[in-house]
């Protein structure tokens, strides 16, 4: 019984330490009608569902300025949420995910030296973005 509590242990040990993390820096500039957003920003790894999405994170945006690090063990496909009316246009929206080149493996640094750039987001013209 010992040997096999020592097994798990070791085992639990090896998952743990060959975990591989997936980095990516966001960055964009957000608008609605040509003036700057305050808003909440929701930091999601893609399903294959609405309801397979999984929320990572949820941060406040201030003067449309958002730049930020997020990461997550396996293969992630990161995206942002901004929760804002804009016009005609639904209440939030999502951009596009963060394109494999652009995540890092085990690399903070790397994604927040590095980060996907999408650019001015505008938000009245209803769209995604990335």
């Amino acid at each position: 019984m010992r040997l096999l509590n020592v097994l798990l242990f070791l085992t639990l040990i090896a998952a743990a330490v060959s975990d591989i993390y997936m980095y990516a820096g966001m960055k964009a500039m957000v608008l609605c009608e040509n003036n700057p957003v305050t808003a909440k920003v929701e930091i999601l790894a893609a399903g294959d569902t609405e309801a397979d999405h999984k929320k990572l994170a949820s941060v406040f945006m201030k003067n449309g300025a958002l730049e930020t690090v997020i990461m997550m063990s396996g293969d992630p496909l990161y995206f942002l949420r901004i929760w804002h009316k804009c016009g005609k246009c639904q209440d939030h929206m999502d951009t596009a995910v963060v394109a494999k080149g652009d995540q890092y493996k085990n690399g903070f640094d790397n994604a927040a030296n590095m980060p996907f750039n999408y650019g001015t987001i505008e938000m009245s013209e209803c769209r995604q973005y990335g």
